[in-house]
Protein backbone atom coordinates (compact mmCIF):
# COMPACT_ATOMS: atom_id res chain seq x y z
CA UNK A 1 0.00 0.00 0.00
CA UNK A 2 1.09 3.66 -0.24
CA UNK A 3 1.33 5.66 2.42
CA UNK A 4 -0.75 8.01 3.04
CA UNK A 5 2.18 10.36 4.78
CA UNK A 6 3.80 10.48 1.60
CA UNK A 7 1.05 11.28 -0.08
CA UNK A 8 -0.62 13.83 1.23
CA UNK A 9 1.23 17.62 -0.08
CA UNK A 10 1.72 15.73 -3.59
CA UNK A 11 -1.36 14.18 -4.18
CA UNK A 12 -4.16 15.71 -2.56
CA UNK A 13 -6.57 17.06 -4.79
CA UNK A 14 -5.28 15.27 -8.13
CA UNK A 15 -7.42 12.28 -7.18
CA UNK A 16 -10.02 13.71 -5.41
CA UNK A 17 -11.45 16.76 -7.62
CA UNK A 18 -9.18 17.46 -10.26
CA UNK A 19 -9.18 14.36 -12.18
CA UNK A 20 -12.67 13.50 -10.84
CA UNK A 21 -14.34 16.74 -12.93
CA UNK A 22 -11.81 15.83 -15.72
CA UNK A 23 -13.29 12.07 -15.72
CA UNK A 24 -16.66 12.96 -15.82
CA UNK A 25 -16.61 15.78 -18.71
CA UNK A 26 -18.71 14.91 -21.85
CA UNK A 27 -15.99 16.35 -24.33
CA UNK A 28 -12.70 13.77 -25.75
CA UNK A 29 -10.03 16.14 -24.34
CA UNK A 30 -10.96 16.37 -20.97
CA UNK A 31 -9.79 12.65 -20.85
CA UNK A 32 -6.32 13.89 -21.85
CA UNK A 33 -4.63 15.30 -19.08
CA UNK A 34 -1.58 15.88 -17.07
CA UNK A 35 0.50 17.10 -13.70
CA UNK A 36 3.82 18.94 -13.66
CA UNK A 37 5.74 18.71 -10.09
CA UNK A 38 9.74 19.71 -9.85
CA UNK A 39 11.81 16.76 -10.04
CA UNK A 40 12.61 15.60 -6.32
CA UNK A 41 8.61 15.56 -5.26
CA UNK A 42 7.27 11.94 -5.53
CA UNK A 43 5.84 11.89 -9.25
CA UNK A 44 6.41 8.15 -9.67
CA UNK A 45 4.72 7.62 -5.97
CA UNK A 46 1.75 9.36 -7.58
CA UNK A 47 1.98 7.47 -10.55
CA UNK A 48 1.97 4.12 -8.70
CA UNK A 49 -1.24 6.22 -7.10
CA UNK A 50 -2.89 6.60 -9.98
CA UNK A 51 -2.13 3.09 -11.47
CA UNK A 52 -3.54 1.99 -7.96
CA UNK A 53 -7.06 3.94 -8.36
CA UNK A 54 -7.56 2.63 -11.71
CA UNK A 55 -6.92 -1.26 -11.07
CA UNK A 56 -10.19 -2.41 -10.18
CA UNK A 57 -11.44 -1.03 -14.30
CA UNK A 58 -8.73 -3.40 -15.47
CA UNK A 59 -4.86 -3.25 -17.04
CA UNK A 60 -2.48 0.18 -16.89
CA UNK A 61 0.31 0.82 -19.37
CA UNK A 62 2.49 3.24 -17.91
CA UNK A 63 4.98 4.57 -20.69
CA UNK A 64 8.51 6.21 -20.35
CA UNK A 65 11.47 6.69 -22.90
CA UNK A 66 14.37 5.39 -21.24
CA UNK A 67 15.14 2.49 -19.79
CA UNK A 68 16.87 3.26 -16.42
CA UNK A 69 13.63 5.13 -15.27
CA UNK A 70 11.76 2.66 -16.74
CA UNK A 71 13.62 -0.21 -14.36
CA UNK A 72 13.40 3.23 -11.18
CA UNK A 73 9.28 3.25 -11.67
CA UNK A 74 8.62 -0.80 -11.64
CA UNK A 75 10.74 -0.94 -8.41
CA UNK A 76 8.72 1.94 -6.74
CA UNK A 77 5.48 0.21 -7.90
CA UNK A 78 6.82 -3.17 -6.50
CA UNK A 79 7.54 -1.18 -3.35
CA UNK A 80 4.02 -0.19 -3.29
CA UNK A 81 2.65 -4.27 -3.61
CA UNK A 82 1.27 -3.25 -7.02
CA UNK A 83 1.37 -6.20 -9.68
CA UNK A 84 3.97 -4.70 -12.12
CA UNK A 85 5.52 -6.25 -15.57
CA UNK A 86 8.44 -4.16 -17.50
CA UNK A 87 8.57 -4.77 -21.06
CA UNK A 88 12.04 -3.20 -22.26
CA UNK A 89 15.33 -4.69 -23.78
CA UNK A 90 16.04 -7.32 -21.51
CA UNK A 91 12.27 -8.16 -20.07
CA UNK A 92 9.46 -9.21 -21.42
CA UNK A 93 6.78 -9.57 -18.52
CA UNK A 94 3.60 -8.72 -20.44
CA UNK A 95 0.83 -10.27 -18.72
CA UNK A 96 0.94 -8.51 -15.65
CA UNK A 97 -2.37 -6.15 -14.64
CA UNK A 98 0.16 -2.65 -14.96
CA UNK A 99 3.02 -2.70 -17.33
CA UNK A 100 5.85 -0.48 -17.56
CA UNK A 101 7.10 0.56 -20.96
CA UNK A 102 9.68 1.86 -22.62
CA UNK A 103 8.47 3.57 -25.90
CA UNK A 104 11.10 1.84 -28.37
CA UNK A 105 9.96 -1.59 -27.03
CA UNK A 106 6.58 -1.21 -28.08
CA UNK A 107 6.90 -1.83 -32.27
CA UNK A 108 3.38 -2.23 -33.92
CA UNK A 109 3.49 -5.98 -33.10
CA UNK A 110 4.38 -5.73 -29.46
CA UNK A 111 1.84 -3.76 -28.80
CA UNK A 112 -0.92 -5.96 -30.19
CA UNK A 113 1.04 -8.60 -28.35
CA UNK A 114 0.52 -6.43 -24.89
CA UNK A 115 -3.19 -5.75 -26.15
CA UNK A 116 -3.97 -9.76 -26.23
CA UNK A 117 -2.19 -10.88 -23.55
CA UNK A 118 -4.15 -10.58 -20.82
CA UNK A 119 -8.59 -11.09 -20.66
CA UNK A 120 -8.57 -7.50 -19.27
CA UNK A 121 -8.51 -4.55 -21.23
CA UNK A 122 -5.99 -1.65 -20.95
CA UNK A 123 -7.77 1.18 -19.52
CA UNK A 124 -5.26 3.66 -19.03
CA UNK A 125 -2.85 4.87 -19.94
CA UNK A 126 -0.05 6.98 -17.48
CA UNK A 127 3.28 8.87 -19.32
CA UNK A 128 6.27 10.08 -17.48
CA UNK A 129 8.08 12.70 -18.43
CA UNK A 130 5.06 13.07 -20.40
CA UNK A 131 6.83 16.61 -22.41
CA UNK A 132 7.90 13.95 -24.65
CA UNK A 133 4.63 12.72 -25.55
CA UNK A 134 4.47 15.20 -28.65
CA UNK A 135 2.40 15.09 -32.08
CA UNK A 136 4.08 12.74 -34.60
CA UNK A 137 5.58 10.48 -31.60
CA UNK A 138 5.30 6.84 -30.97
CA UNK A 139 3.36 8.22 -27.67
CA UNK A 140 0.37 9.07 -30.29
CA UNK A 141 0.77 5.65 -32.14
CA UNK A 142 0.26 4.00 -28.91
CA UNK A 143 -2.57 5.95 -27.24
CA UNK A 144 -4.36 5.76 -30.87
CA UNK A 145 -3.57 2.01 -30.74
CA UNK A 146 -5.26 1.11 -27.14
CA UNK A 147 -8.12 2.91 -27.70
CA UNK A 148 -9.08 1.19 -31.01
CA UNK A 149 -8.45 -1.90 -29.14
CA UNK A 150 -11.08 -0.36 -27.05
CA UNK A 151 -13.81 1.28 -28.50
CA UNK A 152 -16.46 0.39 -26.04
CA UNK A 153 -15.24 2.36 -23.22
CA UNK A 154 -12.46 5.59 -23.21
CA UNK A 155 -9.43 5.05 -22.40
CA UNK A 156 -7.79 8.28 -19.94
CA UNK A 157 -4.24 9.15 -20.53
CA UNK A 158 -2.34 11.40 -17.64
CA UNK A 159 0.53 12.64 -18.09
CA UNK A 160 3.49 13.58 -15.49
CA UNK A 161 6.39 15.61 -16.09
CA UNK A 162 8.45 18.64 -14.50
CA UNK A 163 8.53 20.49 -17.47
CA UNK A 164 5.71 20.98 -19.27
CA UNK A 165 7.79 22.90 -21.74
CA UNK A 166 10.73 21.97 -24.19
CA UNK A 167 13.38 24.28 -25.98
CA UNK A 168 11.90 23.73 -29.56
CA UNK A 169 8.77 24.53 -31.14
CA UNK A 170 6.54 20.95 -30.43
CA UNK A 171 4.47 20.65 -27.42
CA UNK A 172 3.12 18.27 -25.36
CA UNK A 173 -0.70 20.19 -25.44
CA UNK A 174 -1.39 18.48 -28.41
CA UNK A 175 -2.08 15.21 -26.89
CA UNK A 176 -2.27 16.03 -23.68
CA UNK A 177 -4.17 19.67 -22.87
CA UNK A 178 -5.44 19.85 -19.74
CA UNK A 179 -3.28 20.81 -16.65
CA UNK A 180 -5.56 19.01 -13.77
CA UNK A 181 -2.95 19.79 -11.40
CA UNK A 182 0.92 22.05 -10.84
CA UNK A 183 2.91 22.97 -8.23
CA UNK A 184 6.55 24.84 -9.24
CA UNK A 185 9.65 25.04 -7.34
CA UNK A 186 8.94 28.38 -4.75
CA UNK A 187 5.71 26.30 -4.23
CA UNK A 188 7.64 23.52 -3.09
CA UNK A 189 10.14 25.47 -1.13
CA UNK A 190 7.11 27.38 0.58
CA UNK A 191 5.91 24.02 1.98
CA UNK A 192 8.84 22.68 2.92
CA UNK A 193 9.18 19.76 0.48
CA UNK A 194 12.33 21.50 -1.65
CA UNK A 195 15.41 23.25 0.19
CA UNK A 196 15.71 27.07 -0.32
CA UNK A 197 17.38 28.07 -3.87
CA UNK A 198 20.40 30.33 -3.66
CA UNK A 199 22.08 31.20 -7.20
CA UNK A 200 24.71 32.78 -8.09
CA UNK A 201 26.55 33.70 -11.90
CA UNK A 202 29.82 32.48 -13.03
CA UNK A 203 31.14 34.87 -15.77
CA UNK A 204 33.95 32.91 -17.84
CA UNK A 205 35.81 33.77 -21.13
CA UNK A 206 33.38 31.45 -23.23
CA UNK A 207 30.93 32.45 -26.07
CA UNK A 208 28.11 30.25 -26.55
CA UNK A 209 27.21 32.14 -29.87
CA UNK A 210 29.77 30.25 -31.85
CA UNK A 211 28.27 26.89 -30.50
CA UNK A 212 26.37 25.22 -32.78
CA UNK A 213 23.08 23.54 -32.12
CA UNK A 214 20.69 20.94 -33.33
CA UNK A 215 17.69 18.85 -32.55
CA UNK A 216 17.97 16.05 -29.59
CA UNK A 217 15.30 13.83 -28.00
CA UNK A 218 13.10 16.53 -29.62
CA UNK A 219 14.78 19.45 -28.24
CA UNK A 220 17.25 22.45 -29.95
CA UNK A 221 20.38 21.47 -27.92
CA UNK A 222 24.10 22.23 -28.37
CA UNK A 223 26.20 19.83 -29.91
CA UNK A 224 28.14 18.08 -27.29
CA UNK A 225 31.31 18.44 -29.41
CA UNK A 226 31.08 21.52 -30.35
CA UNK A 227 30.17 22.82 -26.80
CA UNK A 228 33.10 20.87 -25.06
CA UNK A 229 35.30 22.81 -27.91
CA UNK A 230 34.33 25.91 -26.02
CA UNK A 231 34.60 24.46 -22.42
CA UNK A 232 37.49 22.27 -22.22
CA UNK A 233 40.42 24.13 -21.88
CA UNK A 234 42.87 24.66 -19.03
CA UNK A 235 42.42 28.10 -18.50
CA UNK A 236 38.51 27.92 -18.50
CA UNK A 237 38.40 24.79 -15.80
CA UNK A 238 41.16 26.83 -13.89
CA UNK A 239 39.11 29.74 -13.45
CA UNK A 240 35.38 27.28 -12.70
CA UNK A 241 37.47 26.02 -9.59
CA UNK A 242 38.60 29.71 -9.00
CA UNK A 243 35.55 31.43 -9.18
CA UNK A 244 33.64 28.39 -7.55
CA UNK A 245 35.36 27.59 -4.28
CA UNK A 246 35.34 30.37 -1.85
CA UNK A 247 31.55 30.07 -2.81
CA UNK A 248 30.86 25.86 -1.27
CA UNK A 249 32.87 26.54 1.86
CA UNK A 250 32.26 22.91 3.00
CA UNK A 251 28.97 21.96 1.07
CA UNK A 252 28.71 18.26 -0.57
CA UNK A 253 29.02 19.88 -4.12
CA UNK A 254 28.20 18.09 -7.22
CA UNK A 255 29.44 19.22 -10.94
CA UNK A 256 27.94 19.45 -14.02
CA UNK A 257 30.27 18.91 -16.96
CA UNK A 258 29.67 18.32 -21.15
CA UNK A 259 32.18 15.54 -21.51
CA UNK A 260 34.39 13.04 -19.65
CA UNK A 261 37.59 14.83 -20.19
CA UNK A 262 36.10 18.56 -19.14
CA UNK A 263 34.68 16.36 -15.82
CA UNK A 264 38.74 15.17 -14.89
CA UNK A 265 39.69 18.11 -16.09
CA UNK A 266 37.44 20.71 -13.50
CA UNK A 267 38.18 17.38 -10.68
CA UNK A 268 42.02 18.03 -11.25
CA UNK A 269 41.17 21.79 -11.27
CA UNK A 270 39.28 21.77 -7.37
CA UNK A 271 42.24 19.33 -6.27
CA UNK A 272 45.20 21.86 -7.31
CA UNK A 273 42.78 24.35 -5.01
CA UNK A 274 43.29 22.32 -2.18
CA UNK A 275 39.82 20.49 -1.98
CA UNK A 276 38.96 16.74 -2.19
CA UNK A 277 37.66 16.05 -5.62
CA UNK A 278 37.25 12.57 -8.11
CA UNK A 279 35.41 12.73 -11.42
CA UNK A 280 32.94 10.03 -12.07
CA UNK A 281 31.90 8.72 -15.39
CA UNK A 282 31.28 5.20 -17.39
CA UNK A 283 34.66 4.93 -17.75
CA UNK A 284 34.62 3.81 -13.88
CA UNK A 285 34.65 0.35 -13.04
CA UNK A 286 31.32 -0.33 -11.33
CA UNK A 287 32.97 -0.84 -7.66
CA UNK A 288 34.91 2.30 -8.07
CA UNK A 289 31.92 4.26 -9.13
CA UNK A 290 30.13 3.05 -5.97
CA UNK A 291 33.34 3.82 -3.51
CA UNK A 292 33.36 7.39 -4.99
CA UNK A 293 29.75 7.76 -4.23
CA UNK A 294 30.74 6.05 -0.75
CA UNK A 295 33.42 8.61 -0.22
CA UNK A 296 31.48 11.78 -0.88
CA UNK A 297 28.91 10.44 1.09
CA UNK A 298 30.67 10.02 4.32
CA UNK A 299 32.17 13.18 3.56
CA UNK A 300 36.01 11.84 2.51
CA UNK A 301 35.12 13.73 -1.15
CA UNK A 302 33.56 16.87 -1.23
CA UNK A 303 33.37 17.84 -5.04
CA UNK A 304 32.24 15.09 -7.57
CA UNK A 305 32.80 16.22 -11.14
CA UNK A 306 30.71 13.83 -13.29
CA UNK A 307 29.36 13.71 -16.83
CA UNK A 308 25.88 12.36 -17.66
CA UNK A 309 26.07 9.82 -14.79
CA UNK A 310 24.56 11.72 -11.88
CA UNK A 311 21.81 13.92 -13.55
CA UNK A 312 18.72 11.13 -13.54
CA UNK A 313 17.98 8.71 -11.04
CA UNK A 314 20.80 9.67 -8.35
CA UNK A 315 19.56 10.54 -4.72
CA UNK A 316 21.89 12.15 -2.49
CA UNK A 317 20.00 14.59 -0.36
CA UNK A 318 22.81 16.32 0.96
CA UNK A 319 24.09 17.66 -1.99
CA UNK A 320 24.02 21.64 -1.22
CA UNK A 321 25.97 22.87 -3.91
CA UNK A 322 25.72 22.23 -7.90
CA UNK A 323 27.69 23.94 -10.37
CA UNK A 324 26.10 24.05 -13.65
CA UNK A 325 29.63 24.17 -16.17
CA UNK A 326 27.94 22.68 -19.01
CA UNK A 327 25.40 25.26 -20.59
CA UNK A 328 21.91 24.09 -21.96
CA UNK A 329 19.37 24.69 -23.94
CA UNK A 330 17.28 22.19 -22.36
CA UNK A 331 14.50 22.93 -19.66
CA UNK A 332 14.53 19.63 -18.64
CA UNK A 333 17.80 18.68 -18.47
CA UNK A 334 18.63 21.59 -16.34
CA UNK A 335 15.70 20.48 -14.14
CA UNK A 336 17.21 17.16 -14.24
CA UNK A 337 20.53 18.73 -12.66
CA UNK A 338 18.65 20.99 -10.16
CA UNK A 339 16.69 18.40 -9.10
CA UNK A 340 20.05 16.64 -7.70
CA UNK A 341 20.63 19.73 -4.99
CA UNK A 342 17.17 20.44 -4.31
CA UNK A 343 16.17 17.55 -2.00
CA UNK A 344 15.90 18.35 1.82
CA UNK A 345 18.43 16.69 4.17
CA UNK A 346 18.96 17.55 7.81
CA UNK A 347 21.15 20.31 8.49
CA UNK A 348 20.73 21.59 5.07
CA UNK A 349 19.46 24.88 4.91
CA UNK A 350 19.55 25.66 1.14
CA UNK A 351 21.28 24.89 -1.94
CA UNK A 352 23.70 26.79 -4.41
CA UNK A 353 23.23 26.73 -7.86
CA UNK A 354 25.95 28.63 -9.78
CA UNK A 355 25.72 28.78 -13.53
CA UNK A 356 28.62 29.07 -15.49
CA UNK A 357 28.02 32.05 -18.09
CA UNK A 358 29.84 33.80 -20.54
CA UNK A 359 31.84 37.04 -19.54
CA UNK A 360 28.81 38.63 -22.05
CA UNK A 361 25.49 36.62 -21.05
CA UNK A 362 22.88 35.63 -23.16
CA UNK A 363 19.61 34.11 -21.47
CA UNK A 364 18.68 33.65 -25.08
CA UNK A 365 21.81 31.48 -25.15
CA UNK A 366 21.21 29.09 -22.40
CA UNK A 367 18.85 28.03 -19.46
CA UNK A 368 20.12 29.68 -15.99
CA UNK A 369 17.96 29.06 -12.28
CA UNK A 370 16.01 32.83 -12.38
CA UNK A 371 14.32 31.20 -15.53
CA UNK A 372 12.85 28.37 -13.47
CA UNK A 373 12.15 29.95 -10.12
CA UNK A 374 12.13 33.58 -11.13
CA UNK A 375 13.66 36.69 -10.02
CA UNK A 376 13.96 40.22 -11.86
CA UNK A 377 17.25 41.35 -9.84
CA UNK A 378 19.62 38.03 -10.47
CA UNK A 379 17.83 37.14 -13.85
CA UNK A 380 20.03 40.15 -15.20
CA UNK A 381 22.59 38.28 -14.23
CA UNK A 382 23.47 40.89 -11.66
CA UNK A 383 25.36 40.22 -7.88
CA UNK A 384 24.71 41.82 -4.82
CA UNK A 385 27.97 44.42 -3.70
CA UNK A 386 28.01 42.37 -1.14
CA UNK A 387 29.42 39.11 -3.59
CA UNK A 388 27.02 36.41 -1.98
CA UNK A 389 24.36 34.58 -4.03
CA UNK A 390 21.15 35.94 -4.28
CA UNK A 391 18.71 34.08 -2.45
CA UNK A 392 15.63 32.56 -4.55
CA UNK A 393 13.39 32.28 -1.74
CA UNK A 394 9.71 32.54 -1.95
CA UNK A 395 9.39 34.72 1.37
CA UNK A 396 11.94 36.92 0.17
CA UNK A 397 11.30 40.86 0.48
CA UNK A 398 13.22 43.91 -0.30
CA UNK A 399 11.32 45.97 1.48
CA UNK A 400 9.55 45.29 4.93
CA UNK A 401 6.39 47.64 4.59
CA UNK A 402 6.10 46.33 0.67
CA UNK A 403 5.72 43.10 2.61
CA UNK A 404 3.65 44.31 5.23
CA UNK A 405 1.34 46.11 1.98
CA UNK A 406 1.14 43.63 -0.56
CA UNK A 407 0.60 40.22 2.16
CA UNK A 408 3.21 37.93 3.43
CA UNK A 409 4.72 36.89 0.65
CA UNK A 410 5.90 37.89 -2.35
CA UNK A 411 8.33 40.77 -3.44
CA UNK A 412 7.67 44.17 -4.50
CA UNK A 413 8.49 43.50 -8.50
CA UNK A 414 8.70 40.07 -9.71
CA UNK A 415 9.53 38.88 -13.28
CA UNK A 416 7.42 35.91 -14.44
CA UNK A 417 10.17 34.22 -16.27
CA UNK A 418 9.93 30.62 -17.65
CA UNK A 419 12.93 28.04 -19.32
CA UNK A 420 11.79 29.68 -22.99
CA UNK A 421 11.43 33.25 -22.22
CA UNK A 422 10.33 35.95 -20.07
CA UNK A 423 7.27 38.33 -20.08
CA UNK A 424 7.76 41.42 -21.54
CA UNK A 425 5.49 42.72 -18.19
CA UNK A 426 6.74 43.65 -14.82
CA UNK A 427 4.67 41.44 -12.78
CA UNK A 428 4.28 42.03 -8.38
CA UNK A 429 2.85 38.85 -6.40
CA UNK A 430 0.01 39.60 -3.71
CA UNK A 431 -1.38 37.84 -1.03
CA UNK A 432 -4.44 38.90 0.81
CA UNK A 433 -5.79 35.86 2.83
CA UNK A 434 -7.06 32.94 0.50
CA UNK A 435 -6.64 35.19 -2.60
CA UNK A 436 -3.08 35.11 -4.27
CA UNK A 437 -1.61 36.33 -7.89
CA UNK A 438 0.16 38.72 -9.61
CA UNK A 439 -0.36 41.88 -11.39
CA UNK A 440 0.84 44.24 -13.59
CA UNK A 441 -0.45 47.51 -15.30
CA UNK A 442 -0.91 47.23 -19.07
CA UNK A 443 -1.88 50.73 -19.84
CA UNK A 444 -2.90 53.96 -18.13
CA UNK A 445 -6.72 52.79 -16.92
CA UNK A 446 -5.68 48.92 -17.77
CA UNK A 447 -4.02 46.34 -15.45
CA UNK A 448 -3.66 42.75 -15.89
CA UNK A 449 -4.55 40.32 -13.10
CA UNK A 450 -3.82 36.57 -12.85
CA UNK A 451 -5.44 35.17 -10.04
CA UNK A 452 -4.32 31.35 -8.55
CA UNK A 453 -7.25 28.72 -8.03
CA UNK A 454 -8.07 28.76 -4.75
CA UNK A 455 -9.24 25.23 -4.31
CA UNK A 456 -5.60 24.45 -4.33
CA UNK A 457 -4.89 23.23 -7.85
CA UNK A 458 -1.72 25.29 -8.64
CA UNK A 459 -3.65 26.68 -11.73
CA UNK A 460 -4.65 30.28 -12.88
CA UNK A 461 -7.13 32.45 -15.09
CA UNK A 462 -6.77 35.77 -16.00
CA UNK A 463 -8.66 38.67 -16.68
CA UNK A 464 -8.33 42.78 -17.36
CA UNK A 465 -9.68 44.79 -15.02
CA UNK A 466 -10.14 48.62 -16.46
CA UNK A 467 -10.71 51.65 -14.23
CA UNK A 468 -11.40 54.94 -15.71
CA UNK A 469 -12.41 58.65 -14.87
CA UNK A 470 -15.64 59.11 -13.65
CA UNK A 471 -16.76 55.37 -14.79
CA UNK A 472 -17.61 52.30 -12.51
CA UNK A 473 -14.88 49.77 -12.83
CA UNK A 474 -15.03 46.87 -14.96
CA UNK A 475 -13.49 43.24 -15.51
CA UNK A 476 -13.02 41.70 -19.00
CA UNK A 477 -11.93 38.01 -18.90
CA UNK A 478 -9.07 36.91 -21.26
CA UNK A 479 -9.28 33.21 -20.05
CA UNK A 480 -11.96 31.44 -17.28
CA UNK A 481 -10.30 28.39 -17.14
CA UNK A 482 -7.68 27.53 -14.56
CA UNK A 483 -4.41 27.01 -16.57
CA UNK A 484 -0.80 26.82 -15.68
CA UNK A 485 0.95 30.05 -14.92
CA UNK A 486 2.99 30.14 -18.01
CA UNK A 487 -0.12 29.56 -20.17
CA UNK A 488 -1.73 32.96 -18.86
CA UNK A 489 1.25 34.96 -19.22
CA UNK A 490 1.04 34.34 -22.78
CA UNK A 491 -3.26 34.69 -23.07
CA UNK A 492 -2.14 37.96 -21.28
CA UNK A 493 0.54 38.88 -24.15
CA UNK A 494 -1.33 37.91 -26.81
CA UNK A 495 -4.97 39.75 -25.23
CA UNK A 496 -3.05 42.91 -24.70
CA UNK A 497 -0.12 43.23 -27.29
CA UNK A 498 -2.34 46.28 -29.45
CA UNK A 499 -2.95 48.17 -25.94
CA UNK A 500 -0.05 47.84 -23.89
CA UNK A 501 2.35 50.90 -23.08
CA UNK A 502 5.84 50.67 -23.35
CA UNK A 503 6.94 52.80 -20.90
CA UNK A 504 4.56 50.70 -18.39
CA UNK A 505 5.61 47.37 -19.38
CA UNK A 506 9.13 47.63 -19.65
CA UNK A 507 11.07 46.24 -16.44
CA UNK A 508 14.57 47.83 -17.68
CA UNK A 509 13.32 51.16 -17.69
CA UNK A 510 15.42 54.17 -16.58
CA UNK A 511 12.59 55.82 -14.57
CA UNK A 512 11.97 52.59 -12.29
CA UNK A 513 15.51 53.52 -9.95
CA UNK A 514 14.42 57.25 -10.17
CA UNK A 515 13.37 58.96 -7.13
CA UNK A 516 9.32 58.66 -6.84
CA UNK A 517 8.71 61.88 -8.26
CA UNK A 518 6.02 64.53 -6.07
CA UNK A 519 3.15 63.54 -8.09
CA UNK A 520 3.37 59.84 -6.79
CA UNK A 521 3.89 60.97 -3.74
CA UNK A 522 0.85 63.21 -3.38
CA UNK A 523 -1.24 60.65 -4.60
CA UNK A 524 0.14 57.94 -1.79
CA UNK A 525 -0.73 61.09 0.09
CA UNK A 526 -4.50 60.58 -0.57
CA UNK A 527 -4.81 56.75 -0.70
CA UNK A 528 -2.83 56.12 1.87
CA UNK A 529 -0.80 58.31 3.89
CA UNK A 530 1.31 56.11 6.11
CA UNK A 531 2.95 54.45 2.52
CA UNK A 532 3.40 58.18 1.63
CA UNK A 533 5.31 58.85 4.86
CA UNK A 534 7.16 55.52 4.61
CA UNK A 535 7.87 56.74 1.01
CA UNK A 536 9.43 59.92 1.68
CA UNK A 537 11.14 58.73 4.67
CA UNK A 538 12.66 56.23 3.30
CA UNK A 539 13.15 57.36 -0.61
CA UNK A 540 11.37 55.28 -2.31
CA UNK A 541 12.31 54.58 -6.11
CA UNK A 542 9.26 55.75 -9.09
CA UNK A 543 9.32 51.74 -8.87
CA UNK A 544 8.39 50.77 -5.53
CA UNK A 545 5.84 53.77 -5.65
CA UNK A 546 4.29 52.35 -8.86
CA UNK A 547 3.96 49.30 -7.32
CA UNK A 548 2.22 50.78 -3.76
CA UNK A 549 -0.35 53.19 -5.71
CA UNK A 550 -1.60 50.12 -8.53
CA UNK A 551 -1.51 47.72 -5.19
CA UNK A 552 -3.86 50.04 -3.65
CA UNK A 553 -6.35 50.51 -6.46
CA UNK A 554 -6.42 46.67 -7.08
CA UNK A 555 -6.86 45.84 -3.47
CA UNK A 556 -10.73 45.63 -3.93
CA UNK A 557 -10.32 43.44 -6.78
CA UNK A 558 -7.66 41.50 -5.87
CA UNK A 559 -10.07 40.41 -2.72
CA UNK A 560 -13.29 40.33 -4.48
CA UNK A 561 -13.12 38.70 -7.89
CA UNK A 562 -15.73 37.83 -10.41
CA UNK A 563 -17.49 34.69 -10.11
CA UNK A 564 -16.35 33.94 -13.04
CA UNK A 565 -19.93 32.93 -14.82
CA UNK A 566 -19.98 32.72 -18.47
CA UNK A 567 -21.43 36.19 -18.75
CA UNK A 568 -18.10 37.82 -18.44
CA UNK A 569 -16.25 39.23 -21.20
CA UNK A 570 -13.91 37.30 -22.98
CA UNK A 571 -11.19 39.49 -24.70
CA UNK A 572 -9.00 36.81 -25.66
CA UNK A 573 -11.76 35.16 -28.01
Amino acid sequence: MIGKAGLCLRYEGINSKRLTIHSNDSTRDVLRMYITLPVGTGKSIILAAFTQSLLSSGRVLVLIHRQDIAKQLAETFEQAGLPVGLLMQGYRNIEARIVVATTQSLTAMALQELLHAHEQSIVAICIDEAHHAVKGSAYERIIATVEEASPQHRVPVIGCTATPYRSDTQSMLSLLPTCAFARDIPDMVRLGSLAPLVWKPLHVDIDLSKVITDMQSGENEYVEDALASELVRAAITREIARLVVPHIQGRPTLVFAVSIEHAQQLAEAFAQCGLSARAISGRNHRAEREQIVSDWRRGIVQVVCNCSLLTEGFDFPSISALVIARPTLSPSLYMQMLGRGTRPAPGKQDCLVLDVMGNNPDTGRQVVLPQVVGDTQAAGGNVPASGRGERLDPGKQADPFLKQLFGNEGGSSFSLLDPIGQSWYRWTPYRQGPHEGYFTRVSRYESALIERDPSGSGLYRSRLHIKRPYSQPEDAWVCQDYLPLRQHVALVHAATNKKQSQALRSKDAPWLERPATEEQLQVLQRIHPKAAQRAREERWTQQEASDAITFSFLRNTLTHPPKGDNGQNDVAS
